[in-house]
């Protein structure tokens, strides 16, 4: 099997991804590190699928809400800013 998804399979195993990162499958908070990946994920999936179909995946199957992701992907764009500049965070 190739280790490359298949277009289908993507929204599939980002929400596998995320709900592993947030600590659903055990019931804790995620870290620091873990949020910014989250965020990550979340920014590819909004590119990938549209802000529409986004925002109905986001709704139907992660453990949280659409203004929390919104946080999720404005804490990943900080880091990224604060990449680019040296500062780090």
């Amino acid at each position: 099997m190739s280790s490359v998804a298949k277009k289908g399979d993507w929204p599939i195993q980002a929400t596998k991804k995320i709900n592993k990162l947030c600590g659903a499958d055990r019931g804790k908070k995620p870290l620091l590190g873990d949020t910014i990946q989250v965020g990550n994920i979340l920014t590819t999936q909004k590119e990938r699928m549209g802000r529409t179909k986004w925002g109905h995946w986001v709704d139907a199957v992660l453990p949280f809400s659409r203004p929390t992701a919104q946080r999720y992907m404005q804490l990943y764009r900080a880091f990224l800013m604060g990449q680019k500049s040296g500062e780090g965070f």
